[in-house]
């Protein structure tokens, strides 16, 4: 019996992720990866990695996410690759790796979605730790680079919560009026 063509395949693969079949989905979007056209690859590659991350499924998907940022040729896959790399950091309360690939994109895709969300996680990381200064400053960073985002929006409504969780009343009354 033939296999179905390759669209029908990638159909199935993309409705069980979105089902959160997602163990069902990475073995899919693993094999599609094996035949697919160089162009979409990498692609498919992230949406493996994306499922294995879901499945908490840490050092695969890791595997995977370094791979597409060695390997892709789209500066958009490459991105991907490290906020997903980033986004599993944090998971794994990796601060030092964490700060690395915030660096990474920052150098790939200074203007990125993925360095927006990057940016704030190294600035919850610095705020978890204790580094009220460095959280501060890396929130104010998001702010002015970014200013219309969302992202910017929830920094500064982070720096009023650090200001008040700080007893600094003023400026959290500052921060959120």
């Amino acid at each position: 019996i033939p296999q179905p063509p390759f669209e029908a395949r990638l159909n199935l693969a993309q409705y069980l992720f979105s089902s959160a079949r997602y163990q069902e989905a990475e073995a899919a979007f693993g094999a599609l990866a094996e035949i697919a056209p160089d162009e979409t690859r990498q692609t498919l590659r992230l949406k493996q990695g994306e499922a294995l991350a879901r499945l908490k499924m840490n050092e695969e998907a890791i595997g995977v996410f370094e791979s597409v940022v060695r390997e892709a040729e789209n500066p958009r896959d490459v991105q991907k690759g490290l906020f997903w790399l980033a986004r599993i950091a944090v998971r794994l309360n990796d601060d030092s790796r964490l700060m690395g690939l915030e660096k990474q994109l920052a150098e790939n895709g200074p203007r990125s979605p993925e360095r927006i969300r990057a940016m704030y996680y190294v600035a919850d990381a610095l705020d978890d730790a204790g580094d009220f200064e460095g959280a501060s400053i890396a929130y104010r960073n998001i702010i002015n680079t970014f200013p219309s985002s969302r992202t910017a929006k929830e920094a500064a409504w982070r720096m009023g919560w650090m200001a008040y969780r700080n007893g600094n009343f003023d400026e959290a009354i500052r921060v959120f009026l």
